[in-house]
């Protein structure tokens, strides 16, 4: 079996924090059209906006429970031009923001039992993909424009893609592996489940065309369907569960057509006696064509050994957030953006410009 695609390192920017605005715990990253960051930050429930020289720009929102305000923020956005879009987990709504101000333009909300997992922007079309637990629908699209104009009588539901039968079967699956991902363009799309090895590419209204399948090599994959459907909660610890399988956390598509996948595959220490455990995490790269041929599974992402990184694709390249100590023992987070080179599956890692 052929190694996963080439990572080059094109780029490595230290972000300029200061004393007011800085990241504790970074919960999700963003990188919009013109190459600026945004990071989600769990314990200022705001969201941060960095350009791609690292400098600090604008924060948006804050914590509370009012009009444009988190109470608790989530991993999933989108940035469509001049609006940027965040879930609120609780209750589970949207607020969205203008970029070039900073103002609150509207909250919407998500129908109900419905969990957004990410978002894709084509075409001023919000694309969702996540899980609507009564139809078990895993894609929605709503053009953003009515989502605006109809402020708070929005809702936002998914109509489209079956959620395969693992989550619709067993609760510890939906709970521990619930990540939908989706990448779209003029013709179709292409989405993935984390507790599933195939990759759908659909056209636009859901009909699937044709199945991809990423194979694991080096990452540790998951048990077959049926396994994982009759997984017993008193046998099997959430736990155990995470740590002897990947996730499948995002989707792209380079220039060449190909298809990117991101897996992950998590360590958890002991439990924290306030409850959940720390975490530490090794990412994946694997590439296939679109005809299901060339497929390059399973490059390891270099990454630290403290902590878990923030990692993300978009188009043919890698993202990857991590946070460490300087010289003098400050921290500082540091983004590199590594190119993915589908063509060379030689699983090597080129660090050919250094800094951070």
């Amino acid at each position: 079996m052929q190694s996963g695609p080439a990572l080059v390192l094109e780029d490595s920017v230290v972000l300029r924090e200061s004393t007011e605005h800085y990241l504790s715990d970074p919960a999700a990253l963003i990188v919009a059209d013109d190459g600026s960051y945004f990071i989600a930050d769990r314990l200022s429930n705001s969201v941060l906006r960095f350009g791609r020289d690292g400098g600090f720009r604008r924060a948006f929102g804050r914590g509370g429970q009012e009009p444009g305000e988190f109470t608790v923020v989530g991993v999933q956005g989108f940035v469509a031009g001049d609006l940027l879009g965040f879930v609120d987990l609780r209750p589970m709504s949207l607020e969205i923001f203008e970029v070039s101000s900073g103002r609150y333009r509207s909250t919407v909300a998500f129908a109900e039992a419905t969990f957004p997992l990410s978002f894709s922007v084509r075409d001023e079309t919000l694309w969702t993909a996540g899980m609507d637990r009564y139809g078990w629908k895993a894609i929605g699209a709503h053009p953003i424009r009515d989502v605006l104009s109809r402020g708070s009588d929005a809702v936002i539901s998914l109509d489209r893609v079956t959620v395969p039968r693992p989550y619709i079967d067993n609760p510890m699956v939906f709970g521990v592996l619930a990540f939908t991902v989706i990448d779209v363009s003029d013709d179709d799309l292409v989405v993935g489940f984390g507790a599933s090895p195939h990759v759908l590419r659909t056209d636009h209204a859901g009909n699937v065309l044709d199945t991809l399948v990423f194979p694991s090599v080096r990452r540790r994959g998951l048990p077959g369907e049926d396994e994982l459907a009759s997984l017993d909660p008193r046998e099997t610890s959430i736990p155990e569960l995470v740590e002897s399988t990947s996730a499948l956390t995002a989707l792209s598509r380079d220039e060449r057509g190909s298809v990117l996948a991101l897996h992950q595959d998590f360590e958890l220490g002991e439990r924290r006696a306030g409850g959940g455990y720390p975490q530490q995490a090794s990412f994946y790269v694997s590439s296939i064509r679109e005809n299901g041929g060339g497929v390059c599974p399973d490059t390891l992402v270099p990454t630290l050994e403290t902590g878990v990184a923030k990692a993300v694709l978009r188009a043919g390249s890698l993202y990857v957030l991590e946070q460490s100590l300087d010289d003098r023992g400050s921290p500082k987070t540091v983004i590199r953006r590594f190119r993915i080179e589908s063509s060379d599956c030689t699983g090597r890692v080129v660090f050919q410009r250094q800094g951070g």
